[in-house]
């Protein structure tokens, strides 16, 4: 990992300020990809760890500032800055796509844990889509959330189900929220909330898991689960 600061100051307290920093893998110059930082505060903590706090990020391609990112505080050994890759790709449906994912993994006590990621995508036919999961797992509950933004600005969609089902606005967003509660050894509760902008919008962009399920409903069920 290369780190490349303009101005970096150290003060009396053994905090460390780095201004308009780079960060890359790549060993070109200059690099193929980057994040850019306008500035990142080090600071110390017990145990011998550092609280990071990065601010004014952007994912740069060929030194070309391409898409902002969120600047998330962190502690030694969570994922570097939350960056946990970037992914690009193009199909008929978004275009050209950048999509660099950002996600962290807590574990909370004795078989209790939470993880969280968080993609702000550009695609070149639809805008910058939102995508953002979380997921908290204990022995008798597990809880999972989908969120999806996006202010599309493509008047047409792509799905086959747009000859029969249409949209009236260009405000798309997904909220679904799983939960399952043990309530026995072979029973539980599942507990789901779900909203979205209109029908499309899974199969639009969420091809691969709309056409393995079934059509996500606001739902609270027992289940009794024998052999």
């Amino acid at each position: 990992i290369h780190l490349k600061a303009q101005l970096l100051t150290e003060y009396p307290d053994g905090d460390l300020e780095f201004l308009a920093c780079t960060i890359t893998t790549c060993t070109k110059s200059p690099p193929h990809y980057s994040t850019f930082f306008k500035s990142i505060r080090a600071t110390p903590k017990d145990g011998g760890k550092t609280l990071w706090r990065p601010d004014g990020a952007w994912l740069k391609i060929f030194d070309l500032p391409i898409l902002p990112l969120p600047s998330i505080d962190f502690v030694d050994g969570e994922n570097f800055f939350g960056l946990s890759g970037i992914d690009f790709g193009s199909s008929r449906i978004t275009g050209q796509v950048i999509k660099p994912f950002f996600g962290g993994k807590k574990v909370l006590g004795k078989n209790n844990e939470y993880t969280w990621s968080i993609a702000p995508a550009w695609s070149s036919l639809r805008g910058y889509p939102l995508y953002a999961e979380a997921e908290y797992l204990s022995p008798d509950w597990k809880s999972s959330i989908l969120l999806f933004g996006l202010n599309d600005s493509l008047e047409q969609d792509f799905s086959r189900l747009s000859t029969i089902i249409g949209r009236d606005n260009n405000s798309r967003y997904i909220f679904d929220w799983h939960n399952e509660f043990k309530t026995s050894k072979t029973s539980k509760i599942i507990a789901d909330i779900v909203g979205y902008s209109d029908y499309l919008v899974y199969p639009e962009f969420f091809r691969t898991e709309w056409a393995s399920r079934d059509d996500r409903e606001s739902a609270i069920e027992w289940v009794h689960e024998k052999n």
